[in-house]
C-alpha cells in the first residue's frame, strides 16, 4: 500500500516539473517572439503596412518621427493598416512589438509632393487620349502608379492608360492612385466631351482678345505656326500662371483634346465646330512670341479635317487667279472709322473693288480634300477673314501667314505686309455641295481687329495636301 503512495506521489511531481517546464518555455517563447514578415509603403502622406497579407493589429504596430512617438493610431483598411495625415518627404520609423522585449523597426521615408514631382504626356487618338506617367523626381522610381478616370482605374497597356473622351457637354475627372499605399490625389485636369470642349475654348477666345489689343498687327502671324504639333510633357500640378502666360498653359492642355474630337467617332457637325473654335486660337500664336515661348502649333491641331501650308512666293505666281481684280474685303462697322479713308488711299490697288464678302465658284472636287490657296495684303491690324463652305455648312478663320516683303515676292502694292497661305479641308461629308466658297470679313474689336484685309489671288490646288 505505501509503495503505490509512493510512487503516485512521484507521478505527480513529475506531471508537476513538467507542466512547470511547459509553462517557462511558452513564457520565454512570447518574450522572445518574432514580428512576422512584413512590408511597408510610403505614399505622399501616408504610411501602409502589411504582414502575411492581412493587416496588424493597431496595438502591435507603432509609427515614430524624430525619436517620438505619434500621437495617432493607425487604422485598418482592407489588408493594411494605415498611417495618414502624415509629412511629405520625410523620414518615420514603422516599430512592429511582438512582446515586451522584442521590436523590429524600419525607417522609410514618405514620397514628395506627387503632384509637383510628376508630368502627364497626353497622345490623341480617335475619340481617346493615352496618357504616359512621367515622373521627374528619381524618389518615384519603383513607385506604382495609376491613372484614375471617373472613379474607376484605368487598364495600363504598353506604359500608357487609355481614355476615351466623353460625349456631350460632361467631362471625365482624372486622379492619380498610389495602390500600395491606399493615396489617391485628384489631378487639375479633366477630359472634355465635345460641347465642354466648345466651351473652354470659347472661354479662351474671349481671354485672347483682350490679351491681344496691345500688339499692333495681332492677326498677323509667323510661319513657325506652321510647325508641326508633337505631344509634350506638361506639368500635373495645378496651373499657377494668370494672365497671357496662364491662357497658353490652358491651351496647350487642350491641344490633344481638340486633336481627339476633330479625329474621333463624333458627327461631322460637331467636329467643324471644333475646328471652327480652334480656327479662332491661332492668333495665339502672336502671344507666344511676345512672351517668348515655344509656338502652339495651332494650326495643326485638327489635321484629320484642315490642314495649312506656306507657298513658295515663285509657286503661288504661276497658279491660275480666279479673281478678276483685287478685292478689298471691309466689315460694314469699319467703313465708319477714320482709318477707312486712309487705307483705301494707301492700299490695294486703282483697280481693287471693295464688298464685305467675296464669293466664287469652285469646280466639283474630285478627290477627299478640296484646296485653296490665297494671297492677301495686311492692312494694319486686320482681323483674319472668314473662310466658308457654304452649302457645307462649314466655315473657319483662315490664319494670315507673313511672307516676305515687297512686290518682288508677289505683285503686291504698298508698304503693308503680304500673307500667302494654302488651306486643304476634308471633303466631309463627302455628299455636301463643295462648289460655292466665300471668303468675309470679320471684326474683333476687343483685340482692336477692325481693319480690312486685299485679297489678291485665289486659286484652287489639285491633289492632295502635302506631307508633314
Amino acid at each position: 500500500m505505501h509503495a503505490v503512495l509512493a510512487m503516485g506521489a512521484r507521478t505527480r511531481l513529475v506531471v508537476l516539473v513538467c507542466a512547470a517546464a511547459g509553462l517557462g518555455f511558452a513564457v520565454a517563447g512570447w518574450f522572445a517572439r518574432r514580428p512576422p514578415e512584413w512590408n511597408a509603403w510610403a505614399g505622399e502622406s501616408s504610411i501602409a503596412v502589411q504582414a502575411a497579407g492581412a493587416a496588424p493589429s493597431p496595438d502591435s504596430v507603432r509609427l515614430r518621427s524624430g525619436g517620438a512617438a505619434l500621437d495617432f493610431r493607425g487604422a485598418v483598411a482592407g489588408d493594411r493598416l494605415r498611417f495618414t495625415g502624415l509629412t511629405p518627404d520625410t523620414p518615420y520609423v514603422v516599430e512592429w512589438r511582438a512582446g515586451p522585449f522584442t521590436t523590429a523597426s524600419r525607417e522609410i521615408r514618405t514620397l514628395p509632393m506627387l503632384l509637383s514631382s510628376l508630368d502627364l504626356e497626353l497622345t490623341p487618338g480617335a475619340g481617346d487620349v493615352a496618357v504616359r506617367l512621367r515622373p521627374h523626381d528619381p524618389r518615384l522610381a519603383g513607385v506604382e502608379l495609376q491613372l484614375v478616370a471617373a472613379g474607376s482605374t484605368l487598364p495600363r497597356t504598353a506604359g500608357h492608360f487609355v481614355a476615351s473622351v466623353p460625349d456631350g457637354a460632361s467631362a471625365t475627372e482624372l486622379a492619380i492612385a498610389l495602390p500600395e499605399s491606399g493615396e489617391v490625389h485628384a489631378l487639375d485636369w479633366a477630359i472634355p466631351g465635345p460641347e465642354a470642349l466648345l466651351d473652354e475654348l470659347a472661354r479662351a477666345q474671349s481671354e485672347l482678345e483682350m490679351l491681344l489689343a496691345p500688339d499692333k498687327q495681332p492677326s498677323l502671324v509667323d510661319p513657325a505656326a506652321l510647325e508641326r504639333w508633337e505631344p509634350a510633357p506638361q506639368p500635373a500640378r495645378k496651373l499657377a500662371a494668370s494672365g497671357g502666360a496662364g491662357l497658353l498653359a490652358r491651351l496647350r492642355r487642350l491641344a490633344p483634346f481638340v486633336r481627339a474630337v476633330t479625329a474621333g467617332r463624333y458627327p461631322a457637325g460637331t467636329r467643324w465646330r471644333v475646328v471652327r473654335a480652334a480656327s479662332q486660337l491661332v492668333c495665339a500664336e502672336v502671344l507666344a512670341v511676345r512672351l517668348g515661348q515655344p509656338a502652339l502649333g495651332v494650326l495643326d491641331w485638327a489635321p484629320e479635317l484642315v490642314r495649312y501650308a506656306r507657298p513658295a512666293p515663285s509657286v503661288a505666281r504661276r497658279r491660275t487667279n480666279l479673281l478678276a481684280r483685287p478685292v478689298h474685303l471691309t466689315h460694314p462697322s469699319y467703313e465708319s472709322s477714320a482709318e477707312a479713308g486712309l487705307v483705301t488711299v494707301v492700299g490695294g490697288t486703282a483697280e481693287s473693288t471693295s464688298a464685305p464678302e467675296l464669293n466664287v465658284s469652285l469646280p466639283p472636287p474630285a478627290g477627299a480634300w478640296v484646296g485653296v490657296g490665297v494671297a492677301m495684303q495686311v492692312v494694319f491690324n486686320s482681323g483674319p477673314p472668314e473662310l466658308r463652305f457654304p452649302r457645307a455648312h462649314i466655315s473657319l478663320e483662315l490664319p494670315l501667314l507673313q511672307a516676305k516683303r515687297g512686290s518682288a515676292e508677289m505683285p503686291l502694292m504698298g508698304a503693308f505686309p503680304d500673307s500667302l497661305v494654302d488651306v486643304w479641308v476634308r471633303r466631309e461629308p463627302a455628299d455636301a455641295d463643295w462648289t460655292a466658297l466665300a471668303l468675309a470679313a470679320t471684326v474683333h474689336p476687343r483685340s482692336k481687329r477692325l481693319s480690312p484685309s486685299y485679297v489678291f489671288q485665289l486659286a484652287t490646288l489639285a491633289g492632295v495636301p502635302p506631307k508633314r
